[in-house]
């Protein structure tokens, strides 16, 4: 939550009077399935925290930003594999911090991938919920 802060800040510094700033995040929906999935083996979801919509409003507000509008898509893209998910998330940046453990080997990941398919899986394939926050600003 800190990192937010400093980035919205860094944002602004830089930010021209009158800057349109246009962007794209993820809301808290985010993953549920892949966080059910590590919740069903007593593991704690390895996840970056994702605020809601309300919390961004408010500091870019505190930040000085005006004219803020945003647009709350919700889609559930549906995978192969378990793998085609993780890549999928590794695409668009999201990662674990290099100081925190990923996976912890083939048979974790099998487990997963069992439990996930248990749950939800449709004619053989995966799904993946995204939340996706575009925030437009002025500043």
């Amino acid at each position: 939550v800190k990192e937010l802060d400093k980035f919205y800040q860094s944002i602004y510094n830089i930010a021209k009077p009158g800057a349109k700033i246009i962007f794209s995040t993820l809301g808290p929906e985010s993953l549920k399935e892949l966080e059910i999935s590590y919740s069903n083996l007593n593991k704690k979801f390895p996840k970056i925290k994702l605020n809601d919509i309300s919390y961004h409003l408010k500091l870019l507000q505190l930040k000085g930003f005006r004219n803020i509008t945003y647009i709350i898509s919700k889609r559930r893209n549906w995978y192969d594999s378990l793998k085609s998910v993780i890549l999928s998330i590794k695409k668009i940046g999201a990662g674990v911090r290099e100081n925190r453990c990923g996976l912890a080997g083939k048979n974790f990941f099998l487990d997963i991938e069992n439990i996930y398919g248990q749950n939800f899986a449709v004619n053989g394939h995966l799904p993946l919920t995204w939340e996706i926050y575009y925030i437009s600003c002025i500043k």
